[in-house]
């Protein structure tokens, strides 16, 4: 029921259209609001609109969209120019991860999921990475992300732990 979901999100944006009903509130919001039936029917919270937009603009209103979309729209405006001028195909790749990982948070929940959302900032901060002047620079900031992995990598092992412990 993704269309109910995504009209459940809009009624939720129209409730409290500037600073919405804040982080991560949606399940909470859209019950109090009167989840729909159909909605709840295979025993699945909803704990989100399935539309990063629309979850954007529900959860955090139009001041917290336009911020994130901001910075996404910078983001992307920065690496088409430089993919213009400079033509690395490593970029394309780059703006490729995003650009996916964008587009599939149109229609599921990834960006609100910290395996996707990592992956996507990484991609995006190997991405801005193009903008450094020198090599060195470079090379911290790829030593930065990696290290930045291995500790998403470990928090990850840690959360999957006790997600296993609470399943058993």
């Amino acid at each position: 029921p993704r269309w109910q979901a995504w009209a459940l999100g809009l009624r939720l944006f129209s409730d409290a259209p500037w600073l919405g009903h804040g982080f991560g509130a949606f399940a909470g919001a859209a019950f109090d609001s009167g989840l729909p039936s159909d909605m709840a029917r295979y025993g699945e919270v909803w704990t989100s609109p399935h539309n990063i937009l629309i979850s954007l603009l529900a959860e955090t209103g139009m001041l917290g969209a336009a911020l994130v979309l901001g910075g996404l729209g910078i983001w992307w405006w920065q690496a088409a120019r430089i993919y213009i001028t400079t033509a690395r195909p490593e970029l394309l790749w780059v703006i490729g991860i995003a650009g996916v990982a964008l587009l599939h948070s149109m229609i599921e929940f990834p960006l609100s999921s910290a395996h996707f959302l990592g992956l996507t900032a990484l991609a995006m901060g190997v991405g801005s990475a193009s903008l450094l002047p020198t090599r060195n620079a470079v090379r911290r900031v790829r030593l930065g992300a990696a290290i930045a992995c291995l500790l998403l990598a470990s928090a990850l092992a840690i959360a999957l732990r006790d997600y296993v412990r609470l399943d058993s």
